[in-house]
């Protein structure tokens, strides 16, 4: 990307983002324009606090969630491509404990595809919720009834 390049996107960047945000009720975004290893450009849209009048910054934190997921999926696939791992490895060669199924190893293609048989985020929370003592929607008194329900 050249200077006049970089221009033209920055000139787009700025004037696309306040309308797309208005269309889509969006409160606030920061957006970066990275050459190489160099940040060519970067801004903050709107508020990250709109009770506080608090403005987004390149420096303000979002919570992206699931959206995490595509990078891994894409990075790993990258690595696999690059013969740095197989999609058939366990994960627990990557990881500093053993993680297993009732029926063996957990590759890493069964997390990409959500074939692991780890129970879903939501069970877990209810587990350590009622760990905590805090009541869930769920009656699991222990670890035993959470394997029994995932199971």
């Amino acid at each position: 990307m050249n200077p006049t390049d970089t221009s033209r996107a920055i000139r787009f960047i700025e004037s696309y983002v306040p309308d797309a945000m208005r269309e889509t009720k969006t409160p606030g975004c920061s957006v970066a324009v990275i050459r190489g290893m160099d940040i060519v450009y970067e801004n903050g849209f709107g508020l990250r606090n709109r009770e506080l009048s608090l403005p987004a910054t390149p420096d303000t934190l979002y919570g992206i969630g699931s959206c995490t997921k595509a990078f891994v999926a894409t990075a790993i696939l990258l690595l696999a491509e690059q013969g740095k791992l197989s999609l058939d490895d366990p994960v627990d060669r990557y990881i500093p404990f053993k993680i297993r199924a009732p029926n063996g190893d957990i590759q890493i293609r069964h997390l990409l595809s959500h074939a692991s048989g780890l129970p879903a985020l939501s069970t877990s929370e209810s587990l350590i919720r009622e760990g905590l003592g805090v009541p869930s929607r769920f009656p699991l008194a222990d670890s035993a009834d959470f394997y029994a329900w995932v199971n």
